[in-house]
């Protein structure tokens, strides 16, 4: 116990709990394997996660080992992490490419690297929690700008200039809790125009839109996990970048590697991208967008498979999700801190192995409930 306060752990830990219920934002971890459910909170856009060819291909691997029993500089490193990296980067259409265990990492290794003392990093506010706590474990000093705000973008490069520090700037191209995208091919612009470092995250940007930039100055963070049903993450860009980072990123050289099951998934789910079966899902994830918005009456210019009901509080927000649970629907409440309060939303993902029968089906209930909320 604390002489001073009288405060010992346990009433520490207590008090934690206590404040985290009492704001409506308490979490705990559900198992959603069960089949009854219709879930529309899935990051597993394209559904390649149960894909009969991935499945196919991660048996295939795994005939030996599952695991890789060490980091990449060790043991780690096997023949189809570099066949992996270098469809990557074909797929982002860069020099070179660099698996970690977890786009999150990778968020983390990049921002830590490139973010010395000599840097000032210039951060989109609502950047996803991996690019803040890579901003956090750098060396810079960070600004903000507000939310897609090129003025504000280009005032914080000034100000990092006029301290003689070299400008990093970073953003989603897909925004993760709002749908909304980043207009990438601007910030490119500033970018060239004062000499400024452009890190994108395109962990949501599961059309794999291109952007007119200067691949020079460009680094590109991925994942593994959503477009491509599998897990991990992964730094492309120029050959120099992805030298450093193999040789200074610490979320990359001290941890294990990613798993030959994992791996053999994302390539798989790579090839089918690649394919006309690959073609076909885009096309359908598009589709179900498009017929979700209409029928929801969402005037939204956003082509991504993130669309947010803002409710406001958190109770409000619980309750919807509740009454949708209830009608085995699974879209849970997002709450703060994970957006900014008073935003709590139901943050609904589309999928291309939603049919129209089961948009119809969330739309429903969706309607049904908010009407009982407001009443």
């Amino acid at each position: 116990m604390n002489r001073k306060t009288g405060m010992n752990w346990q009433t520490y830990i207590e008090n934690q709990i206590n404040e985290i219920r009492e704001n409506s934002q308490w979490r705990q971890t559900i198992p959603t394997e069960s089949k009854e459910y219709l879930v529309f909170a899935s990051n597993d856009y394209l559904g390649l996660k149960s894909n009969k060819r991935v499945i196919k291909a991660v048996t295939k691997a795994t005939t030996c080992e599952v695991g890789t029993g060490a980091s990449r500089l060790v043991t780690g490193t096997r023949q189809i992490h570099k066949d992996l990296e270098s469809q990557l980067a074909d797929y982002k259409n860069t020099e070179s490419a660099l698996v970690f265990s977890s786009g999150y990492s990778a968020n983390i290794g990049v921002l830590s690297v490139l973010g010395t003392t000599n840097v000032c990093i210039i951060s989109d506010e609502l950047n996803h929690a991996s690019i803040v706590d890579g901003c956090r474990l750098s060396r810079s000093e960070v600004l903000k700008f507000s939310h897609r705000n090129l003025k504000d973008c280009e005032n914080k490069i000034n100000e990092a200039l006029n301290k003689n520090l070299l400008p990093l700037v970073v953003t989603d191209s897909v925004f993760s809790m709002d749908g909304d995208i980043a207009d990438i091919n601007s910030l490119g612009d500033l970018c060239k125009k004062y000499n400024s470092f452009l890190v994108i995250d395109d962990a949501h940007n599961v059309f794999n839109e291109h952007y007119e930039i200067d691949s020079d100055r460009t680094s590109i963070v991925g994942t593994l996990s959503k477009t491509l049903g599998s897990l991990g993450g992964y730094v492309a860009g120029k050959q120099e970048i992805i030298d450093l980072l193999v040789n200074k990123a610490r979320s990359f050289i001290f941890t294990t590697a990613l798993s030959v099951a994992d791996t053999a998934a994302a390539l798989e789910s790579l090839r089918i991208i690649n394919s006309d079966e690959g073609q076909f899902l885009l096309d359908k994830l598009k589709s179900n967008i498009i017929y979700f918005k209409k029928s929801m009456e969402i005037d939204s210019k956003w082509l991504t498979p993130i669309v947010p009901v803002i409710i406001g509080s958190e109770d409000k927000a619980l309750e919807v999700a509740k009454i949708l649970k209830e009608n085995k629907i699974i879209v849970p409440a997002i709450r703060p801190p994970t957006v900014p309060k008073g935003t709590s939303r139901l943050r609904i993902t589309l999928s291309a192995l939603h049919e129209f029968e089961e948009i119809d089906f969330l739309v429903s209930a969706l309607k049904n409930a908010l009407t009982v909320l407001n009443k």
